[in-house]
């Protein structure tokens, strides 16, 4: 039987998400957006199916020093996260686009703007762990 892990947010990914969430909503034309109510479905069914039954998988790992951290690529997106067998619990760190490196660019920034701030905090990380990390050596 699969143990189900508890999806928690960051502050800066559920702002992702909210930002995701509303793109997805009908304009005042009351026509939706295709493209948006594709990623949102994407991003909610990687929450549902994906991260809440098995996180943990080495192949998403980022390398080196980040290993802790993980990255879900669903092609449009992708979800960084850290996840915690013992405690049940995903821990959603990001969620962005998937373009040459800007989802990896946008977590760096969240980190540098102190928007990540509780979030490092929280797991003990120190800030200059991810700032001073080659982001080449984010990815295997």
């Amino acid at each position: 039987m699969a143990t189900n892990y508890r999806i928690e947010l960051a502050a800066t990914a559920e702002r992702d998400y909210q930002t995701f969430y509303a793109k997805a909503q009908p304009d005042a034309d009351g026509k939706d957006t295709a493209y948006f109510v594709s990623v949102f479905q994407l991003i909610e069914n990687a929450l549902d199916e994906t991260l809440s039954v098995s996180p943990i998988k080495k192949a998403r790992a980022l390398a080196g020093s980040l290993s802790f951290v993980y990255r879900l690529n669903l092609g449009l997106v992708s979800i960084y996260y850290m996840a915690y067998a013992d405690q049940g619990i995903t821990y959603v760190l990001h969620i962005g686009p998937s373009q040459d490196g800007a989802d990896l660019t946008s977590l760096r920034q969240a980190v540098a703007k102190g928007e990540a701030e509780e979030v490092l905090e929280g797991l003990g990380i120190e800030k200059s762990l991810v700032l001073e990390t080659d982001q080449q050596d984010w990815t295997n």
